[in-house]
């Protein structure tokens, strides 16, 4: 499984209700990839956008995403 952080970085950011149209203005990122994100519903992850996120936060991509293994 792979664990979306974004939600957890714009609630530190922002606090509970981050205005994701400011996120969307800031990131140059789509709305609906900015809400896709921050309401942890992906469905693929794209170069262009994890760069995108990546400056926003100033992290590395480690700080965007974690493999969690299944415990199978």
């Amino acid at each position: 499984m792979i664990k979306n952080k974004v939600p957890d970085l714009l609630r530190q950011k922002f606090g509970d209700k981050p205005n994701l149209m400011d996120v969307q203005r800031q990131t140059g990122l789509s709305y609906p990839t900015v809400h896709s994100w921050a309401n942890d519903r992906l469905g693929r992850y794209d170069n262009k956008i994890l760069e995108a996120w990546c400056q926003f936060f100033g992290v590395g991509i480690e700080d965007l995403l974690e493999y969690i293994p299944d415990e199978n």
